[in-house]
């Protein structure tokens, strides 16, 4: 991946990402580039470009957690318990040990 040229619109999301994690000595958030480049630029164009940034500089995906919500009030968010299968009535259940006898 090469680094886009400085002053292109891609580029300016790269500066502005560069010299927000230099004044804090860690890498910036998407938020915070954004934040800095206001409504100049789209906010797709910002969050790809900060994406492409953080690989090109080896920095690990960001992934937010959330909490899985019930569709329906009061349902589990839990998956159903598997029940275990049976055999097609006359054929015999096998393990992977004994077919590999």
């Amino acid at each position: 991946m090469t680094r886009p040229a400085p002053g292109t619109t891609t580029g300016r999301v790269w500066e502005t990402a560069d010299k927000i994690s230099e004044k804090l000595g860690s890498p910036a958030t998407r938020e915070q580039v954004a934040e800095a480049l206001g409504d100049t630029m789209n906010s797709s164009t910002v969050a790809t470009q900060y994406g492409k940034w953080r690989r090109y500089y080896g920095l690990p995906r960001i992934r937010k957690v959330t909490e899985a919500t019930p569709a329906v009030e009061g349902a589990s968010t839990e998956a159903p318990a598997q029940e275990a299968s049976e055999a097609p009535e006359g054929e015999e259940e096998t393990t992977v040990e004994e077919e590999n006898a």
